[in-house]
């Protein structure tokens, strides 16, 4: 269990102070179970079942300038671990329903009665915690090393979710999630030099696929706000080697190798382009 704390600063006359206490996972159990060891082929395969709940501050003003309520939130996964032939196939399948509650949610700019309102005073921006979402699905991942420098993984995700109900919000029932897509799947490769110049290099690459998803979800209008689907080609490379005596590594990472921009329909907004990071790292 971990708790953080932090205060929000209400502006207004008088000011006022209000404290929100925040647990990241409240609650938290994992049970693990056995099923074989060393047999058939099998290193070990686990039957594993875990709850969690989530609590979180949101720090967005209501309409009364004060904090928008916490969002919380509860999900159970149960699924099976495996690993084969001395580790060289591993991995894991599970099952997940998960439920979010009272996530911050920007109004609709809402009309007034006097039309003479100044346009800056109708577009004040007002947050509620608003809503339950609820979501079910599989997610999974294989890990294969066929030999002591080379590995590759496969894992991906594929739900079912959408807004179970919304007092405040009640044209957003029954839209899907916001900003995630229900299909997405990652291939990741990377390989280890261990002799030669090449010495302490590990360089690999990750393609990944995901499927359209809702951008805004706050009224059914906004459906029509979605991206294209898409697949990006990242690459990476680590090397590490000695500096005067001290370990140093050095990394760099391509993110949107082909530079493909997923297109948001009816908004005209692109993903993020091609991206170049680079960082030196020494320990002293």
């Amino acid at each position: 269990t971990a708790v953080s704390r932090g205060e929000v600063t209400v502006t207004g006359s008088p000011p006022a102070f209000v404290v929100q206490k925040q647990a990241e996972n409240p609650y938290q159990l994992g049970l693990s179970y056995r099923l074989l060891s060393k047999t058939a082929g099998f290193d070990y395969l686990n039957l594993y079942g875990q709850q969690a709940t989530s609590f979180r501050n949101q720090f967005g003003n209501d309409a009364f300038r004060n904090p928008v309520p916490p969002n919380n939130g509860e999900v159970t996964e149960v699924g099976v671990k495996f690993s084969l032939s001395e580790g060289k196939l591993s991995g894991w399948i599970a099952y997940f329903d998960q439920v979010q509650s009272n996530l911050m949610r920007t109004l609709p700019i809402q009309p007034v009665d006097d039309p003479s309102t100044p346009a800056d005073e109708r577009s004040d921006v007002i947050n509620v915690a608003s809503g339950r979402e609820g979501s079910k699905g599989f997610d999974f991942r294989l890990d294969f090393q066929p030999t002591a420098n080379w590995n590759f993984a496969l894992e991906g995700t594929v739900f079912d979710g959408s807004v179970e109900s919304d007092v405040q919000i009640p044209n957003r029932v029954g839209l899907p999630l916001q900003n995630v897509p229900e299909t997405a799947y990652s291939l990741i490769s990377s390989y280890k030099f261990t002799a030669g110049r090449l010495d302490g290099l590990t360089s690999g690459f990750a393609i990944s696929y995901r499927d359209a998803y809702l951008t805004n979800n706050t009224s059914a209008a906004n459906s029509n706000l979605r991206t294209s689907e898409i697949a990006l080609v990242d690459l990476f490379f680590n090397y590490r080697s000695q500096l005067f005596g001290r370990n140093v590594s050095y990394n760099l990472k391509v993110n949107n190798l082909l530079n493909e921009n997923p297109y948001v329909v009816f908004n005209g907004t692109w993903g993020d382009p091609l991206e170049v990071k680079a960082a030196v790292r020494i320990d002293f």
